[in-house]
């Protein structure tokens, strides 16, 4: 486990419900609970991969982790500081955690050059380069890419997919950030930039002593990449632990399922696997299942799990699982 000197960043009590309405009546008639009551940390150096189903909140807790929007209740602290404290607190931890997000071709604006695209950042926070050095500082975060500086007199539709996201990722640096958060960053681009682009990840980790909060589909991109994995179904944490510790013994029933579905190469191992398919669809967040949400869909559910929420509890060493049955599996 991390000594609190060594989290950068710790949500407490994350929620984000979003109202819905009746047409035509007045007032909230209930909400959609994207986020509901999360716990999670991020360690200096670390890679947190948060995986799951599309629709668990994964995207909605990246939103709230970079402040795109605001929790609806819990806390954020980013190196000591919280978000949402006042405007002059919240423009420092802005420098401190980016985002790159998930579709690289409506992430830039259209009609700005990249110089202007990775000077907008540079202008806000003013202090940060002199304005005499822009055009240094522009240069400098395209090589970091892996991009060519006769680049920057370019718009957006000029370059592939690949190469929109290496902007895209360019500009969350150009502010120095301690922490990036990637949302699904791989997903729209082709297989065979994939690689390169998560090779750049690694490059960039490792020579800017960055943290990742990274998020994925993928899962075998998010073992080859984190150090820990945070599994969410319907808006919750329902295991967490250190990567290998989760794939090789993984201790709830949707982590289970979840792994039993990634793709295998190697034919012996995949004959030889369990595979669950999980039977149902996936609830509704805005009327979640009573007790367990998961108990809809688990093969081991009993009557317990349709009274009571089971909260996460240590399995192993920095190994947590929220599972009623944990002892019995």
């Amino acid at each position: 486990m991390s000594s609190p000197s060594d989290v950068l960043v710790r949500g407490s009590g994350l929620v984000k419900h979003y109202p819905t309405r009746e047409p035509g009546l007045r007032g909230a008639k209930g909400a959609i609970k994207a986020v509901d009551g999360v716990d999670l940390h991020l360690a200096r150096g670390e890679c947190l991969a948060l995986v799951g189903e599309s629709g668990c909140g994964k995207s909605t807790l990246a939103s709230l982790l970079t402040h795109l929007e605001p929790p609806t209740g819990g806390s954020i602290e980013v190196n000591g500081s919280r978000w949402g404290k006042d405007r002059r607190t919240d423009r420092q931890i802005r420098r401190q955690i980016q985002i790159v997000l998930q579709d690289p071709y409506s992430a830039l604006n259209p009609r700005m050059t990249i110089e202007q695209i990775l000077t907008e950042p540079l202008r806000i926070h003013s202090d940060l380069v002199p304005a005499r050095d822009h055009s240094r500082r522009v240069t400098e975060l395209l090589e970091m890419v892996g991009l060519n500086d006769s680049h920057r007199h370019r718009y957006p539709h000029e370059f592939s997919g690949g190469q929109r996201q290496r902007i895209c990722i360019a500009r969350a640096l150009a502010v120095t950030p301690r922490i990036l958060v990637c949302d699904e960053p791989l997903s729209a681009l082709d297989v065979s930039v994939q690689g390169q682009i998560l090779e750049l990840f690694r490059d960039l980790r490792e020579r800017l002593g960055l943290s990742y909060v990274f998020i994925s589909h993928d899962l075998a991109v998010v073992r080859s990449i984190a150090d820990r994995v945070a599994v969410m179904y319907l808006g919750r944490i329902v295991e967490q632990g250190p990567t290998e510790e989760i794939y090789e013994r993984p201790r709830h029933p949707y982590t289970r399922a979840l792994l039993s579905s990634a793709p295998v190469t190697d034919p012996a191992v995949r004959e030889t696997r369990e595979r669950i398919v999980l039977t149902g669809e996936v609830p509704s967040p805005a009327n979640p299942p009573s007790g367990c949400a998961f108990r809809t869909r688990c093969w081991l559910a009993t009557d317990e799990c349709a009274t009571t929420v089971p909260v996460l509890e240590p399995v192993f060493q920095g190994h947590e699982a929220a599972c009623l049955l944990l002892g019995d599996h």
